[in-house]
């Protein structure tokens, strides 16, 4: 039987702009989308501006309104730069895997193991999954936040990892 492990990056957009931005002030971020609707859309938020109520769908407006004087930083999604550091991320964590994927979506934010015949390198999936934790650390910020879950087909893991 064929095992997979899907690795969940939920945040994986805001964790691959605060990378981008090491070195510099950590101050709260959000990262907003275009809508042509809707103008300036919040689509993600660093974990302080959550606690002030800000939220995914709001406006960008409303969230200035919200947080009144306190400080942050915002720019707009990079979907390109997030699919190309998820692909980078893919080929180092081959050293896990020979076939690693990535999800295929509009807002990739998941990477695919397939774990059959390599998982006795590890001792079990639970090992597997703690020590692909290293390659991570690279991405590893405060606002960093993962899941991985092991299922027996593709779609199996990556419905857990949600």
């Amino acid at each position: 039987m064929r095992r997979f492990v899907c690795l969940w990056l939920p945040r994986w957009p805001l964790q691959r702009f605060l990378q981008a931005w090491q070195g510099r002030r950590a101050a709260p971020f959000i990262l907003y989308e275009e809508s042509s609707r809707s103008g300036q859309i919040v689509a993600q938020a660093s974990a302080q501006l959550l606690k002030y109520g800000v939220a995914p769908g709001m406006s960008l407006t409303d969230a200035r309104a919200l947080l009144g004087r306190n400080h942050f930083e915002a720019a707009p999604l990079e979907p390109a730069k997030d699919l190309w550091a998820l692909r980078k991320l893919a080929i180092a964590c081959q050293q896990f895997s020979p076939i690693v994927s990535v999800e295929e979506s509009d807002a990739p934010d998941s990477l695919l193991f397939d774990i059959t015949g390599c998982i006795h390198l590890f001792g079990d999936e639970h090992n597997f999954c703690r020590k692909r934790t290293a390659v991570l650390a690279n991405f590893k910020q405060s606002q960093s936040h993962c899941k991985c879950c092991p299922g027996t087909g593709p779609s199996h893991g990556h419905e857990f990892a949600w």
